[in-house]
């Protein structure tokens, strides 16, 4: 041990290997070892003989006999060098972390012992808790109880599993109570580094860093996910390639696809073929230089209906500026497409309406003049055959217009209306009866009528006209024969889901179907079927006025038409009808009919000076006094003070000067209260807006009519007026 042979350690003394403290008590140890009192061990350094230090554990102990006779003494030398070294490192290891646990920036803490709770933390630890470090003591007990309640199990059973050599290392984020009681996030790791003979954790050493700004951002990134995921627009990421990385519930629902479905694939999935290669190509050389790319793309759903979505399409970078993905923000479009069609269409369909109202008003002023001449001749005794003859052509050529001057009338929404509460299946199931054989034996008709009754506000005429319409239309469609399917039923429209039309609303309405597996339309043929004169039927089949009418008395009933139609796949026309409570229908009153002659006296107010003489002649030859003018101001001036002379008036409804004939009428009655009155109009939008406000007495007369009609019309409001009990007069 100490580079001595064993002959030459032989004859040293004993206390050669005693530390310089202990030379001065020899005499006192040596005398104890002689009496065998006590053993005597000790720790030292020796030099070695070649120079070096040895740190050496010196065991003297004294020898007894059996007799109990010190006889010697026994020394047992132990070389503890290492173990020396080895206590040196720990200690200075222990100096390095206490100075290391002062001078940290970050929150770090010993368990110097887990059994008594004693804990040495760093000064950052004691700041991180809002607390003053000079001072700042903490125990394991204390820490348990800063620990947030809903943390607290988790972090038990993560120490636990480590514990356990279950996971390799400790590593667990919760939250702390400061010392202002806000809880604060942090992030601790741990390492156990002394252990008791059980095997049990005596001393901990870890690390606590504030994560709050971190799980600040994870919040708000969490929060900016969840608003991404559930945002109606679709959001895509994709890789630089266009592979799929991310969808939202948005692009889902709009697209029809899962996202475990797209997700891997590229972006094509979706492609339409609407677009040219040079479409694509642009797209791609504007967002991989960087630039954003926005645009309208038209794409292709899971169940392959096309949509449009307007797209912008952005370069997502790094830190260092380089491009590694890209994001898409899309706003399907499709819906507010069709609207704005629609409404263009609407628009259109307006001003068509607007012109073909003007048009008819007047051709009406011109038929009716036409309709009193020919009447008045016709009426001639003694015509040569071969002239009533001619009369007559020209009577059923006037007709014959009338009936489009009316149809265009109901297209534009101006003829007038008499509304009743009506149950539509009765009135369906009567119109198809008297259809069937007019729609032929090769067509399979099938109703589907509401198994309960159901009731709209209407003319009968002019719904009969509409199922009349259509069934024929769809007839023209299915020359080779075909299956026609009307139906009709009560439907609720909620404002969550509307229908994708411009004019649908919200509430309770009644809708009436037309289908048919004929021919079908094309997408261009749908956008003219409304319009007056358009037709795809050959020439002398087909006045292009049926589907127009449809659509006027639609709109005139506060309805609206929607149509889907295929090629080849036949089309399917839906009439939506507001609905109302049940009721009886009313009954109008007749005009009546019989001898139409008189001898009373009539003003005429009509600013037409062909209709306004052919009325005043046609009315003289019937024996009435006839009084005529032109527009309702010149009435007024000129009667007001004769007004006791006029035993009825028969006035136009729109006219120049001011004043209507609704309002001459009042005006007169102002002075002859009971005045008889009738008011004549082609112009049936303006009659069916005074409607409302009728007085007692007043009949209303569309243009052009026979004129027996108008005589009729007139012996109606006189003999009421005689009655004494006038009652509400219908538009006839």
């Amino acid at each position: 041990m100490f580079g001595y042979s064993a002959a030459e350690a032989v004859g040293r003394p004993l206390l050669m290997l005693f530390p310089p403290e202990l030379a001065a008590q020899e005499p006192e140890i040596l005398a104890r070892i002689a009496r065998g009192e006590n053993v005597l061990h000790f720790e030292t350094v020796r030099l070695h003989r070649d120079g070096r230090l040895i740190d050496v554990s010196v065991t003297i102990s004294p020898i007894i006999d059996p007799g109990g006779k010190v006889v010697g003494a026994s020394k047992i030398v132990r070389d503890i060098s290492a173990r020396k070294k080895a206590e040196k490192l720990l200690y200075e290891n222990d100096e390095r972390l206490r100075l290391a646990l002062q001078v940290s920036n970050q929150g770090i803490y010993d368990i110097v012992n887990l059994q008594t709770g004693e804990i040495i933390t760093s000064p950052e630890y004691a700041r991180m808790l809002g607390y003053d470090p000079d001072g700042f003591k903490v125990t394991h007990g204390q820490w348990a109880e800063w620990l947030h309640p809903d943390d607290r199990e988790s972090v038990r059973q993560t120490f636990g599993r480590y514990v356990a050599d279950e996971i390799s290392e400790y590593r667990v984020e919760y939250r702390l109570r400061t010392r202002e009681g806000n809880w604060l996030w942090v992030f601790s790791t741990a390492k156990i580094i002394e252990r008791n003979k059980d095997g049990q954790p005596r001393r901990i050493l870890g690390t606590l860093t504030d994560i709050s700004r971190r799980k600040a951002a994870e919040e708000i990134s969490q929060r900016l996910m969840v608003a991404i995921d559930q945002s109606v627009e679709s959001i895509v990421f994709t890789d630089l390639q266009g592979i799929i990385l991310y969808v939202n519930q948005g692009f889902e629902k709009v697209t029809g696809y899962r996202r475990e479905e797209v997700i891997g694939q590229t972006t094509k999935v979706l492609k339409s073929d609407r677009h040219p290669p040079e479409f694509y190509k642009d797209l791609w050389e504007t967002i991989s230089s960087g630039r954003v790319w926005r645009g309208r793309i038209t794409n292709r759903r899971k169940d392959g209906q096309i949509f449009i979505e307007d797209a912008t399409i952005s370069p997502v970078r790094n830190t260092r500026g380089e491009i590694t993905s890209y994001v898409a923000a899309k706003h399907d479009v499709t819906r507010e497409m069709q609207l704005e069609r629609q409404l263009i269409e609407s628009q259109k369909m307006e001003a068509i309406g607007q012109l073909a109202g003007g048009v008819a008003h007047d051709y009406n002023n011109i038929l009716a003049t036409n309709m009193i001449q020919l009447g008045m001749l016709l009426a001639e005794p003694g015509l040569d055959p071969e002239v009533r003859e001619s009369l007559n052509a020209l009577k059923r050529g006037t007709d014959r217009a009338t009936k489009l001057t009316r149809q265009l009338l109901m297209f534009s929404r101006r003829q007038a209306m008499e509304k009743k509460r009506m149950e539509l299946n009765a009135l369906v199931d009567e119109e198809l009866k008297m259809l069937r054989r007019l729609l032929g034996d090769n067509l399979k008709l099938v109703l589907q009528v509401s198994p309960a009754e159901v009731w709209v506000e209407a003319d009968p005429g002019m719904l009969e006209q509409v199922v009349m319409n259509l069934c024929i239309n769809a007839r023209d469609a299915m020359p080779q024969g075909g299956r026609l399917v009307v139906g009709v039923e009560p439907v609720t429209i909620a404002a969550a889901s509307l229908p994708q039309h411009v004019e649908a609303r919200p509430g309770q309405f009644v809708r009436l179907t037309v289908a048919d597996n004929g021919c079908g339309m094309s997408a261009e043929t749908l956008g003219h079927i409304f319009e007056p004169f358009f037709t795809t039927k050959p020439v002398g089949k087909g006045t292009g006025l049926g589907l127009a009418t449809v659509y006027g008395i639609v709109h005139q009933h506060e309805g609206w038409i929607e149509v889907s139609s295929e090629v080849g796949r036949g089309s399917e026309f839906r009439v939506f009808l507001p609905a109302c409570p049940a009721g009886l229908p009313a009954v109008s009153a007749s005009t009546g009919s019989g001898d139409v002659s008189g001898t009373e006296t009539i003003l005429v107010v009509e600013d037409e000076d062909e209709l306004k003489q052919s009325v005043a002649a046609y009315l003289r030859a019937s024996g009435y006094r006839v009084f005529v003018t032109g527009n309702g101001r010149e009435a007024l001036e000129q009667w007001r003070d004769q007004i006791g002379v006029i035993d009825v008036l028969l006035t136009d409804m729109v006219m120049p000067g001011g004043v209507n004939g609704l309002e001459l009428a009042e005006a007169l009655r102002a002075i002859k209260p009971g005045l008889p009155v009738v008011i004549m109009s082609g112009y049936s939008k303006e009659m069916a807006r005074a409607g409302a406000s009728l007085n007692p007495g007043f009949l209303f007369k569309n243009k052009p009519c026979e004129p027996k009609e108008l005589t009729a019309a007139l012996r109606k409001v006189l003999e009421l007026s005689r009655s004494g009990s006038p009652g509400s007069l219908p538009v006839s």
